[in-house]
Order: C-alpha cells, then sequence, then structure tokens
C-alpha cells in the first residue's frame, strides 16, 4: 500500500481543520444563535484546534460568517437552479419554483438562515457577509426573472411589466411570507387565522397566477 506524502497528510488535516472550523462556527452563528457573543477562541474551542489555526483558515468572525452564508446560499441556489422540463410553461414553472422553495425552506436551510438574518439584522454585519447576502440575492431575482420572461414568450403569463421587476416584487412578497413563518409562533398562528404555512404559500401564488396567467392556465395548483 502507497505511503502519503508528508505534504499530502499536512494538506489533508488542514483542510479538516477548515471543515471542522466551519461545521463549529455554523452550529455556533445560524443553530444556537450566537453570532455576536461567540468569539474566535470560542470556535477553537468547540473545533478542538488552536486559536492561530482559526487565523490560519479566516482572519476575522465575519468572514468565516462571511464563507458559512456563501456555502448555504450556493447549496440552495443549486437545487432551486435544477432544470425544469422544456416543455412546461413559464407559469408552470414558476409553481414548481415556489413548491421547491418552499419545501427547501421547511427542511431547515432557507428557515435557519432567515430566523439568523431576522435576529442579527444586515445592518449589524460587516461587508464579507453582506456581500454573500447581496450576491445571493441577485441570484435569485435572476432566476426568477428568467422564469417570468419565459412565461412571457410562451404566452402563459400576462405581464407587461419588466420581468425584474416583477421578480423583485414576488421575492419581497416569499420574503416576508417566510419571515412570517420564522415568527413567534403564537403570533404566527393567530395572524394565519387557522391556515397553515403551506396553504398561505399556495394562496399566495394562486393569486399571482390569476392576475397575471392567461386564459386556461388558471388552475394555480402547486
Amino acid at each position: 500500500m502507497p505511503i502519503e506524502p508528508e505534504k499530502s497528510r499536512v494538506e489533508r488535516r488542514r483542510q479538516d481543520a477548515r471543515k471542522r472550523i466551519l461545521e463549529v462556527a455554523h452550529q455556533l452563528f445560524i443553530v444556537e444563535a450566537k453570532y455576536e457573543e461567540t468569539t474566535m477562541r470560542d470556535i477553537a474551542s468547540r473545533a478542538d484546534v488552536s486559536v492561530g489555526a482559526v487565523y490560519l483558515h479566516f482572519k476575522s468572525k465575519s468572514d468565516i460568517l462571511a464563507e458559512i452564508l456563501n456555502e448555504s446560499f450556493n447549496s440552495i441556489m443549486v437545487k432551486l437552479s435544477i432544470p425544469f422540463e422544456a416543455e412546461r410553461s413559464g407559469s408552470e414553472q414558476l409553481k414548481a419554483f415556489v413548491a421547491l422553495f418552499c419545501r427547501l425552506s421547511t427542511e431547515g436551510g432557507i428557515h435557519l438562515l432567515i430566523l439568523f438574518l431576522l435576529r442579527i439584522g444586515p445592518s449589524n454585519l460587516e461587508d464579507a457577509p453582506v456581500s454573500a447576502i447581496l450576491n445571493a440575492i441577485d441570484q435569485f431575482i435572476a432566476l426568477l426573472a428568467r422564469i417570468i420572461q419565459k412565461g412571457i414568450d410562451d404566452g402563459s403569463l400576462a405581464i407587461k411589466e419588466d420581468p425584474r421587476m416583477v421578480a423583485v416584487v414576488f421575492f419581497h412578497c416569499l420574503q416576508g411570507l417566510l419571515s412570517f413563518d420564522s415568527g413567534n409562533d403564537k403570533i404566527r398562528r393567530h395572524l394565519a387565522a387557522g391556515f397553515s404555512f403551506s396553504e398561505v404559500i399556495e394562496g399566495f401564488i394562486n393569486l399571482f397566477l390569476q392576475n397575471y396567467a392567461l386564459v386556461g392556465d388558471r388552475s394555480g395548483n402547486i
């Protein structure tokens, strides 16, 4: 059995340490909601590495957060960007997109990130994590705009406004609905008036399509 070169072993240990640092930071920042009070020493202790090792990989706590956000958002966008069948209309793709987005949110990925951003507020973050958030928003809106443009081109969406503007409005509506679902349970249940989160989302997409879908494509079923 060939012996692994020393340089390869060192690099493997280095990458393992980096992975542990990110996993621990994700747990502390996002899951446990302790970003503000967490120190680089806390991360090092939980990851079982030296403080120097943490600084070897990341200059600051905000750089670690930026990396976590970039990885999380990229993972979500890859799932959301799964090619839809070419024969499906733009309105059908939009319904499929929303259904997938909502499923991902309930599985925890998007949900935890929104909870984190609601707690800390982007205005309290440094440039690196804010850039990660802005980049993710740009990608999300661009993807939505492409789907809406397809609906305009194939005639399944009767939209006269700029597709990107409609995508921005649609994005903010979804963001608001997810923020609502991330709030206090008692208040959320009261505001929902007995409806489930999925029913509220389905009502939203149905209203959108009733406004924009052409005759013959108004089923609105997700």
